[in-house]
């Protein structure tokens, strides 16, 4: 998790790298490099709050990961501010991203995507 101060309010934004040690250069960076990770199954979510004394609200999400190749597919679910729903499913083999969801992150079942 990182926090920066924006006068009135801060900023957090939370980090989710999938498996762990994945190389990143800072939390502070968009996205991780994962061009490295061509060949297995790994992914990254970053997902921005804004908060203040009244609580937290989701202002952004992004995603990317990359999957072996296979031949199935991987569901993906997004956040919609109150409960995860099925966002719809990708061929598995190479990299992904959405981004820009204020409303919360995609998370993608990559796990199957297997030789």
């Amino acid at each position: 998790m990182h926090f920066r101060e924006e006068g009135s309010f801060w900023r957090a934004q939370a980090l989710v790298l999938s498996p762990p040690g994945i190389r990143y250069v800072s939390a502070r960076q968009r996205f991780a490099e994962l061009s490295h990770e061509q060949g297995r199954n790994a992914e990254e979510i970053v997902w921005e709050f804004v908060v203040t004394r009244n609580g937290a609200v989701s202002v952004d999400a992004s995603e990317l990961d990359a999957s072996k190749p296979a031949d199935r597919m991987a569901d993906f679910w997004q956040w919609n501010g109150s409960r995860w729903e099925r966002a719809g499913d990708g061929r598995c083999g190479g990299f992904g991203t959405n981004g820009g969801a204020a409303a919360g992150p995609t998370v993608d079942f990559i796990t199957v995507c297997r030789r």
